[in-house]
């Protein structure tokens, strides 16, 4: 691998996260090339490295919430975009209101959720204890259901994926579950030059 920080790059991100690698991803895709990502640690060693991995669609905003669909069908569809397995799942989320404040707050989710096209619904008590029998419902107010609410797996893949290759990657702390043997892969894998500095 080379050493030191190319000189010029069309663009620069600082931080090789799930934002800074998502900005990448999306830049890729919209034919720019030479991405250069700047990481003073790991590759998504900071707080996406130890992220729950939870994909929810309900947001308190129309904004978040188109955000949230458009991010749950990038994760769904990253797999045959790429060939390579993510490891995202989608089994679904469950909210729940112990006040008529909260239900009222969910009910009108629902309302706006429906117009970005969630797929989300009330259910009934008996039908939440279906779906996680050790549930105590005698305090709850309600319950909604969204099917299609995902989780990552927390994988690599999942975080840096793209069309185009990496130019280069110069570290010396590439994160621990990747081996030495699988440099090669990684190049044809990632779309943007990564740049990881100690």
């Amino acid at each position: 691998m080379s050493k030191g920080i190319p000189e010029r790059a069309q663009v620069v991100i600082i931080g090789g996260g799930i934002i800074g690698a998502s900005v990448a991803y999306h830049l890729t895709k919209r034919g720019i090339s030479d991405v250069l990502v700047l990481e003073q640690g790991q590759l998504t060693g900071g707080t996406t490295w130890h992220a729950a991995g939870l994909v929810s669609q309900l947001k308190s905003t129309y904004s978040l919430t188109k955000l949230a669909t458009y991010s749950a069908r990038l994760f769904e569809d990253l797999e045959a975009e790429t060939g390579q397995a993510t490891g995202y799942r989608k089994p679904g989320s469950i909210s729940v209101a112990a006040d008529i404040e909260r239900w009222e707050e969910l009910k009108r989710g629902i309302s706006m959720a429906s117009t970005v096209g969630v797929e989300i619904r009330e259910i009934e008590m008996d039908e939440l204890r279906e779906f996680w029998p050790l549930v105590k419902t005698d305090d709850l107010v309600g319950a909604l259901y969204i099917p299609d609410d995902g989780k990552d797996a927390g994988s690599l893949d999942v975080r840096v994926r793209a069309n185009s290759k990496v130019l280069e990657i110069l570290s010396s702390s590439l994160p621990s579950h990747i081996s030495s043997d699988a440099d090669s892969l990684i190049r044809e894998m990632f779309p943007i030059r990564l740049i990881l500095e100690n």
